[in-house]
């Protein structure tokens, strides 16, 4: 989703370079369609634009940027749930009102995640799967890149719907490439990343995937 800072620009907008503050990880498929929509929008509006990416806590830097910037419409923040959404309440002293800050311009992509296991697991469907998990409470880790995200929330929310318990272990905002590698090398067993952000790793008989979200 783009946004932009909550204020009124002019009608002779644009006139200058627009920056687009991106929330989303370097080679994530948010990162991909910012790249892919910038020559678009450029062409559209007549202004050059700039991604500047700021993953960091996830994505709250990215969001207080925008926040604190002129609010003339010229600095937007691409985001994914986790700034605008989850951010509100898991975070005691966030610097923005995702209600108030912000204005939403316009949805930029919908992409779904996939539930992806370690193939060393012993399973190759989702019921072999949690009937494992609850003969082995705790032995599972799965990732995410940091609280809050959605690869966490979709991953405590399995654990709660279905009963399981599994280690949350929380990469840092810097994209999924150290998640998905420690997926196919064991280190880690469960992750929902996008296909995207699986790649290569895909191809490898080292990752499983068991569905689509």
């Amino acid at each position: 989703m783009l946004f932009r800072s909550a204020a009124v620009w002019a009608q002779s907008y644009p006139v200058k370079p627009i920056r687009i503050i991106s929330a989303t990880p370097s080679g994530t498929s948010g990162d991909i369609a910012a790249r892919l929509a910038s020559p678009l929008m450029s062409a559209a509006l007549g202004q050059a634009l700039v991604v500047d990416t700021r993953p960091a806590a996830g994505g709250q830097v990215a969001g207080t940027a925008v926040k604190q910037a002129a609010p003339d419409g010229y600095t937007l923040l691409l985001s994914a749930s986790a700034p605008m959404v989850t951010s509100r309440y898991l975070v005691k002293n966030l610097l923005y009102d995702t209600l108030v800050d912000f204005t939403p311009v316009s949805k930029v992509i919908s992409v779904p995640n996939i539930f992806a296991i370690s193939a060393s697991l012993p399973v190759n469907t989702v019921p072999e799967f949690l009937a494992y998990a609850k003969k082995n409470p705790g032995k599972l880790a799965f990732g995410s890149t940091g609280n809050g995200t959605a690869f966490h929330m979709i991953g405590e929310s399995l654990s709660m719907d279905a009963g399981i318990k599994m280690l949350h272990v929380p990469y840092s905002a810097q994209g999924m490439a150290q998640p998905v590698a420690d997926l196919a090398n064991d280190r880690i067993q469960v992750l929902f990343p996008t296909y995207a952000s699986l790649g290569a790793q895909g191809r490898t008989g080292k990752v499983r995937v068991l569905a689509v979200l």
